[in-house]
């Protein structure tokens, strides 16, 4: 009776290792599994494709034989101090960890390590992923980052330079409209008028463009700034008609706008009020010309 339950506990006790054996064979990354000697117990077969060892070449081996040389001293102390305060964690946060190879080559990994009590010792299991290709990424964005701000920069002072040049020429085309619109060298007829008042609003949103321009910068740099007043959107969307109505024409469209009988004054920012009308009569614009309209 007595071998007869002796049998039967040795038999329970190997169909449960063989199905504890079979849960770490599905882990996804490797598992090594290490009594309180430091012994390798368990390994699954990812383990085995990582480090390049056959299971049996790994069972009853010393840990460290998985840790290059300069690092075994350390790894066995970090070890320790993880299993003074036993709880599910990384043991490579804040840490470069590598892995060695049976061929003798290093690689990086990343390794969280959980105690598991058992009736005789403190086993502890490891799950080890390979992380060389993240941190190669990681070494590449390092690297690129001078090189980025430094393209940034050029950017910022092209963008600066461009703005200058351009608004210079703008100012004097906007200066010089008002002039004639004033009647200063002489009267205009009402076609000449509406025309100068077309150049005026179409040359202020231009400038509004390259102002534009600046604010993206300031923007990306986090330095962007609204000014909010108080806006009245039938002037602003009267105006934006008039610079794109004779574009629209040129398209075959006709732009035609029903305003509001009173004005809808709004706290806004204008120029980007004008921007965001700009860009829908465009849209509406080119989308009617593509169906072959001629009203939009």
């Amino acid at each position: 009776m007595l071998i007869s339950n002796v049998i039967r506990d040795v038999t329970d006790r190997q169909r449960v290792e063989e199905r504890f054996q079979s849960l770490v064979e599905t882990a996804p990354d490797a598992v090594v599994m290490v009594n309180n000697r430091d012994a390798i117990t368990i390994v699954n077969s990812q383990a085995e494709r990582l480090f390049g060892y056959a299971r049996h070449e790994l069972i009853g081996q010393p840990v460290d034989m998985l840790v290059p040389e300069r690092f075994r001293g350390h790894h066995s102390s970090h070890r320790q101090s993880y299993l003074s305060d036993a709880r599910v964690r990384p043991i490579s946060e804040g840490l470069n960890l590598c892995g060695l190879r049976k061929n003798g080559e290093e690689f990086s990994v990343e390794i969280r390590i959980s105690p598991l009590e058992t009736e005789e010792e403190m086993i502890t299991s490891s799950t080890i992923r390979d992380i060389t290709e993240w941190k190669r990424i990681e070494l590449g964005l390092v690297e690129k980052n001078p090189e980025l701000a430094r393209a940034n920069q050029a950017k910022d002072f092209f963008l600066a330079g461009m703005s200058h040049e351009l608004r210079a020429p703008l100012n004097a085309i906007i200066g010089f409209t008002g002039i004639l619109l004033m009647g200063l060298p002489g009267p205009l007829t009402p076609d000449q008028e509406r025309h100068l008042q077309t150049v005026r609003t179409s040359s202020r949103h231009l400038l509004s463009l390259i102002n534009d321009l600046l604010d993206l910068a300031r923007v990306e740099a986090g330095k962007t700034e609204l000014s909010s007043k108080p806006v009245d959107c039938t002037e602003v969307l009267r105006n934006v008609a008039e610079s794109e109505g004779p574009p629209a024409e040129n398209k075959g469209v006709v732009l035609s706008v029903s305003y509001p009988p009173s004005p809808i004054v709004i706290q806004i920012d204008e120029r980007s009020l004008g921007q965001i009308l700009l860009n829908l009569v465009n849209y509406v614009v080119q989308g009617t010309n593509e169906r072959g309209g001629s009203e939009a």
